[in-house]
């Protein structure tokens, strides 16, 4: 089904409020809570945050500028991590954030999910605009337990490893364009014999450039997906990933009783919440250790006024052209704030692109506009395959009833009962992943 990722996550917590309103390709926001965010509620202050899709607010300029990527080599510490409820916008301050449980292990960080919770999300607090990104991890383990690394823009463009807990020589990738579900672009990919993801570390890496993205384990590309590829002849449009996106990492419970018929079969079952894993250590895990961020240059003809932030101009499409740069700034002071008025002192300068790196713990970081170079020629043809490449892996296509894979793409469609203070600090609202979810709730203002 679509896409379920750190967005269950960032639902667990729970606040209180008085009236939701959702947002979605047929109800855009109200002015006074302008922000549609990323599980298709109207909010302000985080609502404008990370996560908020300017195709339903109430215009694009509600949502805050996006800030840019920046080259990183994070070695997982929990120093490096920020609450997510605490982020006000400022990438400067951290390049990390999470909703859960995160614990030091060794010379890694574990991503928990104890009994009957919804598990942890970590996200990146810059934009990824092409580039190529390395985890270095190995998953959870058991049915019903799934782990997941991506990336995911504000309008739902998506780019997906996920590992199902029951099955742990296999691995699956799959993309998405602005949340469109398409059942045909998973591909699921064996591991090595002997070799699963629970025990032993690998590099799953995406390198996404403009005209392609492959997906490479340990090195080598398990698939290829071209641009030219994805070209769609009704809508005369490229589904291609080609949107600024945050990168995602989660542990969720697929498998939860709640979930829908479909997405608990493709994640093998329910979750056993008496496993070995939850008697002892006392919860699923997922071990990161490393994640590399390698920034590319943006497109060629992006119109700039600055080198801070990435910016939605108005438009219909939401494509890569309608991206600018800017210096305007990311950030809020409070909780009613929004892109409109992020009521800031005058003076509170952003022209600084990395006067707090050396300030981030574990991982070392520099902010920048462009780095590699990447160029995009396309062609158009139409319903073309992409192309699966032979490494140490094998790749096979996923078929119609693997039901969710990747990231939700519209929390709209179930949500099911919540509540939202009209300063956005609180809400306990049930909504379900998408078609197949149907309980994660929203956090503070719905990030």
């Amino acid at each position: 089904m679509r896409p379920v990722l750190s967005l269950l996550l960032l639902l667990a917590s729970s606040v209180l409020a008085d009236e939701v309103i959702e947002c979605d390709a047929d109800n855009s926001c109200p002015e006074d809570k302008p922000c549609c965010s990323q599980y298709g509620v109207c909010g302000t202050g985080v609502s404008c945050l990370g996560g908020c899709d300017p195709r339903h607010s109430f215009n694009a300029s509600a949502c805050l500028p996006m800030p840019v990527c920046r080259d990183l080599d994070l070695k997982a510490s929990t120093d490096a991590f920020e609450v997510d409820t605490n982020f006000l916008g400022d990438a400067n301050e951290t390049d990390w954030v999470y909703n859960g449980y995160l614990i030091d292990y060794d010379d890694s960080v574990l991503l928990a999910m104890p009994k009957e919770s919804y598990g942890t999300v970590v996200s990146s607090t810059f934009y990824v605009w092409y580039g190529k990104i390395t985890a270095t991890l190995k998953t959870s383990r058991g049915a019903g337990v799934v782990t997941s690394f991506i990336l995911f823009s504000n309008v739902h463009d998506e780019i997906d490893w996920e590992f199902v807990g029951y099955n742990l020589s296999q691995v699956e990738t799959n993309y998405y364009y602005q949340g469109v579900l398409n059942y045909t672009n998973g591909r699921n990919v064996s591991l090595e014999e002997d070799v699963n993801s629970f025990e032993y570390f690998h590099d799953y890496e995406i390198d996404w450039k403009e005209d392609v993205i492959t997906w490479s384990i340990d090195g080598d590309v398990v698939r290829t997906l071209k641009k030219e590829d994805t070209y769609n002849e009704t809508t005369d449009k490229y589904m291609f990933p080609q949107t600024p996106s945050r990168v995602q990492l989660s542990i969720w419970p697929a498998g939860a009783e709640s979930n829908a018929i479909g997405t608990v079969s493709w994640a093998g079952g329910n979750v056993d919440w008496d496993s070995d894993d939850i008697q002892d250590p006392g919860y699923y895990y997922y071990t990161l250790k490393e994640l590399t961020v390698e920034c590319y240059d943006v497109p060629d003809g992006t119109e700039k006024d600055g080198d801070l932030a990435y910016y939605f101009k108005e438009s219909d499409a939401f494509d890569q052209g309608d991206i600018m740069i800017t210096n305007n700034s990311t950030k809020i002071k409070s909780l009613d704030d929004t892109g409109f008025d992020p009521d800031l002192d005058d003076d509170d300068d952003e022209s600084s692109s990395s006067s707090s790196s050396s300030s981030r713990s574990s991982s070392s970081s520099s902010r920048t506009g462009s780095s590699s170079t990447s160029s995009a020629t396309s062609t158009s043809t139409s319903n073309s395959d992409d192309d699966d490449n032979d490494g140490t892996s094998s790749g096979t296509t996923s078929s119609a009833s693997s039901a969710a894979t990747g990231f939700v793409q519209n929390m709209s469609q179930t949500a099911s009962s919540s509540s939202a203070t009209s300063n956005n600090a609180a809400a306990s609202l049930s909504a379900g992943f998408l078609t197949t979810i149907s309980f994660f709730a929203s956090v503070l203002g719905f990030l």
